[in-house]
């Protein structure tokens, strides 16, 4: 996974704001170097639910003793809300962990730390620090941000209901698009001016034929191969 975001992240164009649609690209998202202005769409949730399991010390010390496999302190069945954000904390560790670009790499720091402790967790929330965080639907977040100087990005591993109407607007943007993904029918309704270019996953002789189980982005801007 953190091998194809590493790839992606290499296919995102110059920009000043970066606006993560679908809440579903936290690992670009973290180990790209910092935009000017960053949008993140927690559709899901994730981000919030993390940030409230932290701001107390008894939900900050349940999280911990999930992520480390200890019992719970506080006893009883540990909650969803816990397990959710414990999954999330991990993703963002793992893409943090490849972040190269600080004096004293984001591994490091977790590995300096003592675990349970409030400073472990620190790089993960000092990464999302200055991100705008919304909840909002897609077409609200491309009707404010949009700009020639906007890159807008979305994953999807399923084709969602809306796919075709997100398309459709997409095509209309001032901003740079990255739509990344397994290589979907939807994503071939795409006009002219279009490109896909597999990035991993299982990539076949002709990665861009429909159905081919490739991994694709596509982007409405040219890609230097």
């Amino acid at each position: 996974m953190i091998r194809n975001i590493l790839k992606l992240q290499q296919l995102v164009p110059p920009h000043k704001t970066m606006v993560e649609l679908g809440g579903a690209s936290q690992p670009l998202f973290l180990t790209q170097p910092r935009s000017k202005i960053e949008v993140y769409n927690d559709e899901r949730g994730e981000v919030a639910n993390l940030c409230l399991m932290l701001r107390g010390a008894a939900t900050m010390q349940q999280l911990s003793d999930y992520l480390y496999g200890r019992p719970n302190s506080q006893g009883g069945e540990v909650s969803s809300a816990i397990i959710r954000a414990a999954r999330f904390f991990e993703n963002c560790q793992a893409a943090l962990r490849q972040c190269k670009d600080t004096p004293l790499s984001y591994g490091e720091r977790f590995d300096r730390c003592f675990h349970g402790t409030m400073d472990y967790y620190l790089p993960v929330i000092e990464r999302w620090h200055n991100v705008g965080v919304e909840n909002k639907p897609w077409d609200d977040l491309i009707h404010r941000y949009d700009s020639s100087q906007t890159c807008f990005v979305i994953h999807r591993d399923t084709a969602a209901v809306d796919d075709h109407e997100l398309l459709r607007k997409l095509q209309t943007v001032r901003g740079r698009v990255q739509v990344c993904g397994p290589n979907l029918q939807v994503l071939h309704d795409l006009p002219e001016g279009w490109s896909g270019t597999a990035y991993g996953g299982m990539v076949a002789a002709d990665p861009l034929k429909r159905g081919d189980p490739a991994q694709v982005v596509w982007t409405n801007y040219s890609i230097s191969r």
